[in-house]
């Protein structure tokens, strides 16, 4: 239902208006364009449902959806942070307005990243079921594959990330 509803307002015109008027305040700037992070996230999860075992699926989609908002929320609270210190810093006239280290990629903060390991690890340890070690290795997965500005969708990109090592993870253990 939710491709079906991205083609047409991608589309019809008509369709794309009155989308846009109920949900477009909800969606991102390069969402208006492509489709939603919802859509994306959807077909995560059938990719992850349909792919792996079910614990490390429902580790996979617990990450999009921990990981990925944490990494989210965090990222823009240290950012609004940090922005506001550097502008204090630079009123005072020290003259340092550049950036700390405290981003690697455009728009990412170590923050958030850090973020994400912590939520997606938790949500596979207690809610999946896995082990520690495999919970580790799970968030580590989901905030790597957070991080870039690569193509396609975050969501996507996190279900393969954390279903690729957590298959690494049974093959070396057995």
């Amino acid at each position: 239902m939710a491709v079906a509803v991205e083609v047409a307002r991608l589309r019809v015109a008509r369709v794309r208006g009155t989308f846009v008027r109920l949900v477009g305040g909800l969606l991102r700037e390069h969402e208006h364009a492509r489709w939603s992070g919802a859509t994306w996230m959807v077909a995560a999860y059938a990719l992850a449902v349909a792919l792996l075992p079910r614990p490390d699926a429902v580790a996979a989609m617990l990450a999009v959806a921990l990981g990925d908002a944490a990494a989210a929320v965090v990222g823009r609270w240290w950012g609004a942070r940090r922005a506001a210190a550097e502008r204090s810093v630079g009123a005072a006239g020290d003259g340092a307005g550049g950036a700390s280290g405290a981003r690697q990629s455009p728009g990412k903060t170590w923050a958030g990243s850090v973020a994400c390991a912590l939520a997606s690890a938790a949500g596979a340890l207690l809610v999946a079921g896995l082990s520690v070690g495999a919970s580790v290795v799970c968030g580590v997965a989901a905030a790597l594959a957070e991080r870039p500005r690569a193509p396609g969708d975050d969501n996507v990109r996190i279900v393969l990330a954390v279903g690729a090592a957590l298959a690494g993870v049974r093959a070396l253990v057995g």
